[in-house]
């Protein structure tokens, strides 16, 4: 009898034994080098990438760093051209034990040092290039089981990131579901720039995030319901380029270059079709000397329509205060929508003549150094628009009042117009 109780406690024991053995084995450095290149050599196998790790480190429980990892694509037309889909410094991993057994993820730290990737063909739509010196997450709340992700804190510093867009995306027929809900608490980018090019590289666009921030956010990918509680980008820039079109003087629609970007954004709410939010702040200055100060407003905006109400802008020499609600289709031929606009700005003189652009020297000099006040009440279509009011002033130059409707806009053969316009004139030389 005793026997047969030693049988069976070494057929228990022995796995166990082994199970531990092995454990302690791999907190061994010798044991996980070698380990890692076996796991290197199959995955590279399997992949048909050449996969390498330079040195891995694990320590009690889940402390995981591994330096110069490496991911290369062979060419096979041309085999002296290789890709690299991903090379990285150092990558840091600290995980929770015991959560796992309830699958659930604690990440203490995620850190990536010297990150260099390529999607190369990997992704039918885009090619996206990135250099990033650090990319570090923290993440308390990870449930596999109810596909929920929390993360408290994530950082983005010093990258370089490069997207370009394919003409030839083919049709998408696979089908998926992504129900899972991400919370994140904190998340940061820090000296990152970003350029979007085209297909052919007809429009390119470049933004750098000198200092951005995202606070409060909830995204469920599943009923595509993405929110922001506070967004804040400071110490930006933007850059527009249409490559086909000439450069002009003065205010460039085609070639724009936005500097010293400032933008705050409250209750961004974004449930497709419909992006609500609340722009708080956004200042920056154009190459071609325009300054925004400030620009607030509301913004409703779904796939048929826009309202901007309570919108302010203001420059160094100007302001604007407006209540805007567009339909898109207001400008079709059959069955246009509407659009409604109540106005009154001032414009200076020097930004009037900033979007004038390339008018002849004497007509600058000789226009008023006064401010161009506009107030506006209409509502219509180019169909049929109601003209409440039009009040146009420049002091000393001229004063009129226009009010009336008018229709077929767009037709000058069609065009009907019932208007009546007061007007006084003073020095009109310009």
């Amino acid at each position: 009898m005793k026997k047969i109780w030693k049988w069976l406690l070494a057929v228990v024991m022995t796995p166990l034994v082994l199970f531990v053995a092995l454990a302690v084995l791999l907190y061994l450095p010798p044991v996980q080098n070698w380990a890692v290149k076996q796991v290197a050599a199959y995955a590279s196998e399997k992949t048909g990438m050449d996969i390498s790790v330079g040195h891995v480190s694990l320590v009690f429980p889940l402390d995981l760093c591994i330096d110069h990892f490496r991911m290369i694509q062979p060419n096979d037309s041309l085999p002296q051209v290789k890709d690299t889909i991903a090379d990285v410094q150092r990558l840091v991993v600290s995980v929770q034990l015991m959560p796992l057994f309830s699958q659930q993820v604690e990440i203490d730290a995620l850190d990536f040092s010297g990150l260099h990737l390529n999607t190369a063909n990997f992704v039918h739509e885009a090619r996206v290039k990135a250099v990033v010196q650090r990319l570090y997450l923290t993440s308390h709340g990870i449930n596999w089981a109810k596909e929920t992700v929390r993360v408290d804190d994530a950082l983005l510093q010093d990258a370089q990131v490069s997207v370009e867009l394919s003409d030839t995306v083919p049709p998408d027929t696979s089908k998926s579901e992504n129900k899972w809900r991400i919370t994140v608490d904190r998340l940061r980018v820090k000296s990152t720039a970003v350029t979007l090019h085209m297909p052919g590289d007809t429009l390119q666009i470049a933004a750098t995030l000198g200092d951005a921030s995202v606070a409060n956010g909830y995204f469920d990918l599943g009923k595509s319901l993405y929110q922001v509680k506070k967004f804040d980008w400071t110490k930006g820039s933007l850059a527009y380029d249409n490559r086909f079109k000439v450069k002009t003087k003065g205010l460039d629609v085609n070639h724009i270059a936005l500097s010293d970007i400032n933008v705050g954004i409250d209750s961004l709410d974004y449930s497709a079709p419909r992006l609500r939010m609340s722009l708080r702040q956004c200042s920056f200055k154009e190459k071609s000397g325009l300054t925004i100060d400030k620009i607030t407003a509301k913004v409703d905006m779904d796939s048929l329509s826009i309202a901007l109400p309570g919108l302010w802008i203001s420059t160094p020499e100007s302001h604007l205060r407006a209540d805007v609600a567009m339909d898109f289709n207001a400008f079709d031929d059959r069955h246009p929508g509407q659009i409604s606009v109540v106005a009154d700005g001032a414009f200076g003189k020097q930004d009037i003549m900033r979007f004038l652009g390339g008018m002849p020297s004497a007509f600058v000099k000789s226009w008023p150094n006064q401010p161009l006040t506009v107030k506006a009440v209409a509502k219509g279509n180019m169909k049929h628009l109601r003209l409440a009011g039009l009040n146009v002033k420049l002091p000393t130059a001229f004063n009129a009042n226009l009010r009336g409707t008018a229709s077929h806009l767009a037709d000058l053969d069609r065009m009907q117009a019932n208007l009546r316009l007061e007007a006084n004139t003073q020095r009109l030389d310009f």
